[in-house]
Order: C-alpha cells, then structure tokens, then sequence
C-alpha cells in the first residue's frame, strides 16, 4: 500500500527539508523618523510660548484659530483652551473658534456651547506643561429646542465625537 501523496509540502513541510534555513527578522534600527501621530483636536505645545491645536472640525465647520499658533505667554498662569460654538436658531453651530483664556470657561447659554480642549500651564512666560481633554473632530447636537415658544426654550445641548 501506497502512503497518502502530498499535493503541497510547503504548508507541511520544515524548510530544511527544501534546502534553505528560516529567514531572521533583521534588528531594528531606530524610528521611522516621522512624528508621533495627534489625532484632530488635540493640543500640544507648540514653541516655549504657544500652544497649537490640531486640525478637526465641528458639524463640518473649521474652527479659527485651529492649527496655529496661539501665543499664550502674557500671564504666567493656567490657560483654558476650549471650543466656542455659536449656535443659530436651530441650535446647529454657525461658528466655531478656538478660545485660550486665563478665565474660566464659560457657560452654556441660548445661543452658545462650549468644550474644554484642554489646559497649559504658563511659568516666567515659558509653556510648562499642557493637558488635553479632548480629541477627535466633533459633532454639536441640540434635542428639544423650540424657537416658537415664548420664551424660547433652549433644549439640551452635548458634543460627541463626530
């Protein structure tokens, strides 16, 4: 009796068998030179006395002040960086900027939304340290707003990432 024939040995088969030895994974060598990947609106430091914000959208609009430098060295402090929608009638944004502010950041309000971007902290005129909160394009979403009522009623507002 006749053992079964093999159709394909390389599946099956050592590659000694054939003659040749297993191929090595060369050593690295270091990176690949490139730079670390951000995703969209995510700050960084940009220079000893700027912040920059990555490039992104809300509801499909490019916010100003996005992916500049922002000059943030006039008051050794924290820094608030956020995102200022104004809102129209139908509560969909209009416009969108990017905000650095020594104050709080505000609050909601009727015709207004914002998001925190994330802080920096600002020592002798020189960018310490940032954090980020926030990454991601975003989308503005309002539930239950109704122009047509006296007085008009705002409705429910969130930011997802888009």
């Amino acid at each position: 009796m006749n053992p079964p024939r093999i159709i394909n040995p390389l599946t099956s088969e050592p590659a000694e068998r054939f003659g040749r030895t297993i191929d090595r994974i060369p050593a690295s060598r270091g990176g690949g030179g490139g730079a670390p990947f951000r995703p969209p609106l995510w700050l960084i430091r940009y220079s000893t006395t700027e912040v920059f914000v990555t490039a992104a959208t809300v509801n499909g609009l490019t916010p100003t002040n996005i992916a500049t430098a922002i000059d943030i060295s006039a008051s050794s402090t924290t820094w608030n960086v956020y995102l200022h929608a104004t809102l129209g009638a139908d509560g969909i944004p209009t416009a969108v900027e990017v905000v650095a502010s020594t104050s709080a950041m505000p609050a909601d309000g009727d015709d207004d939304a914002y998001i925190m971007i994330g802080t920096a902290v600002v020592t002798a005129g020189e960018v310490e340290s940032v954090s980020p909160t926030l990454a991601w394009s975003q989308t503005f979403v309002t539930c239950g707003r109704n122009t047509d009522a006296d007085p008009v009623v705002p409705g429910t507002y969130f930011w997802q990432v888009a």
